[in-house]
């Protein structure tokens, strides 16, 4: 066979501008300068049919501004293409960006979205995209178009980096601000709730829907756990299962309260909070009991103290002949004692804690003294002895005259028994329900609630412009969120006073300097 070296030739011509006009389309890139575009154009003389080559060309004139060119091209192109949706994407996002485009062609471009998404059933991403472009119009769009755009940023946002949610969310603040359309999409998603929440704060929008977004990330992380607990009835429980789920709930803040100061979400969460405590606590005591080691003792011990202070479960009045029989209960150890004495102010036995307590006592000095000495101030406020509670506080007063939880018993004691309350004892308190935000930016601490006595937080002045935000939660639950300006502020806390067996509220406020996009 001979060889005709003019179709070689022609063949080397062929192969040649193709793998230079793919050269010169891999060093296109974004913000497209003059320069490029004549590369561009080049390599479109060079290989006319390459539809890939036009519709490169056609997005080098809209980004250099020149748009109408660039449609003229996109079009070209899909004429040798028809059924590249990427093409179609860059016509319809041409007619639909370009204010004079879109006022003649807004229904072509939304037709042109919906055949780029149409061409591209194994893509996601693409109906992602074509959902966020309908976003930026959603002003514009008739409630069946918006109904589409809700509809495909719902699928796709499984699919989206956390840049790209934040985008997501910007335009949504930006073009819609329907709670309904971003409810609606975090739906599919719900793991991206607290992400969300907190970029809302960026976006300096409404703190209501921020809360909102954590009320349903926290419904859903309950509705988890209780599953989760549900599980381990049926195969067995453990303490260290137990352990995990509750350290789970106790990231529940109840924001539901926020949004409705009557919800009883929040009740919920914190008697099922208080049962995986006492399942616990029945589980190492079973522990203990089947192998009576030192190691079960001090673990048994530590969820005896957790039921006592962390729960309000009334109904342990066998609770401390159960110890006993097992040896966890000692006469001869004070710390037995006063864990006996706790328990009876738990379970109600409040004259046998006041006899405890003082029976106790004279055999304590310093900081047991001063524990054991309150212990016995609440339980003679119980059962109404309020001067020998008079008489305690004293006692604890002498000891610890700055000890702020017995000055406080001793204005409750005194307003009880109709006694003159000292003026600088009132201005001690009002001091100490003032909290002061120190240079790391938060502060916790025992407020010391009575009639005539408000709680506040006072927040410095901030050099940063920045906006903040304030944070108060009350026994580790939320209670107030709110927007700050840059000037010293006190905010006044809305906090019930406490009965006079109910320990002193502590009170733990944060300052966060929040970046805003407004």
């Amino acid at each position: 066979m001979t060889r005709r070296p003019g179709l070689f030739f022609a063949a080397f011509i062929l192969v040649t501008a193709a793998g230079l006009t793919s050269r010169l389309l891999s060093i296109v890139s974004t913000g497209i300068s003059g320069g490029s575009l004549h590369h561009l154009l080049s390599a479109v003389k060079m290989n006319p049919t390459d539809p890939a080559s036009k519709r490169r060309l056609g997005v080098g004139w809209i980004e250099n501004g020149d748009v109408a060119s660039g449609i003229t091209w996109l079009e070209r192109s899909l004429k040798l293409n028809p059924l590249s949706p990427d093409t179609w994407l860059e016509l319809a996002r041409a007619h639909l960006t370009d204010p004079v485009q879109r006022e003649r062609h807004f229904e072509q471009g939304i037709a042109e979205l919906r055949t780029a998404a149409r061409l591209g059933p194994g893509r996601p991403e693409l109906s992602l995209v074509v959902g966020m472009e309908l976003l930026r119009l959603w002003p514009l769009l008739d409630g069946e178009t918006q109904a589409e755009c809700r509809q495909r940023l719902s699928r796709g946002i499984n699919h989206m980096s956390p840049e790209q949610v934040d985008t997501m969310i910007r335009d949504w603040y930006r073009y819609s601000r329907s709670w309904d359309l971003l409810a609606s999409v975090l739906e599919r998603c719900p793991d991206a709730c607290d992400h969300v929440a907190e970029y809302l704060l960026e976006l300096g929008a409404p703190l209501e829907w921020r809360w909102r977004l954590l009320d349903a990330s926290e419904r859903r992380r309950y509705a988890e756990i209780r599953a989760r607990y549900n599980e381990l009835l049926r195969g067995g429980l453990n303490v260290l299962e137990l352990e995990i789920l509750i350290q789970r709930i106790d990231r529940i803040q109840g924001y539901a309260r926020l949004l409705n100061p009557l919800d009883m979400d929040w009740i919920r969460y914190r008697n099922f909070r208080e049962d995986l405590l006492y399942q616990a606590f029945e589980q190492s005591l079973r522990q203990f009991r089947r192998h009576a080691r030192e190691r079960q003792r001090r673990e048994v011990s530590g969820w005896v103290k957790r039921v006592i202070f962390e729960t309000s479960i009334l109904d342990l009045a066998d609770l401390p002949r159960r110890l006993n029989d097992v040896g966890l209960l000692r006469e001869d150890d004070p710390q037995s004692r006063i864990l006996r004495i706790h328990l009876d102010l738990r379970t109600g036995n409040h004259a046998g804690a006041l006899e405890r307590a003082r029976q106790l006592l004279p055999t304590l000095q310093g900081k047991r003294f001063v524990e054991v000495g309150l212990l016995a101030v609440r339980a003679a406020i119980a059962v109404r002895l309020m001067t020998l509670a008079l008489q305690e506080v004293e006692d604890v007063l002498r000891q610890d005259p700055d000890n702020l939880e017995a000055l406080w018993r001793r204005v409750q004691v005194n307003r009880f028994l109709r006694e003159d309350v000292s003026q600088k004892d009132l201005d001690r308190l009002r001091n100490e329900a003032t909290l002061e935000i120190g240079g790391n930016g938060k502060v916790s601490a025992g407020v010391p609630l009575v009639e005539g006595v408000r709680a506040a937080v006072r927040v410095p002045r901030s050099a940063v412009t920045e906006n903040r935000l304030l944070q108060v939660y009350l026994d580790g639950a939320i209670l107030l969120e709110k927007y700050l300006e840059n000037e010293a502020e006190t905010v006044w806390l809305d906090i019930p006073f406490p009965t006079e067996m109910e320990p002193m509220p502590n009170v733990e406020a944060k300052v966060l300097e929040v970046k805003s996009e407004k």
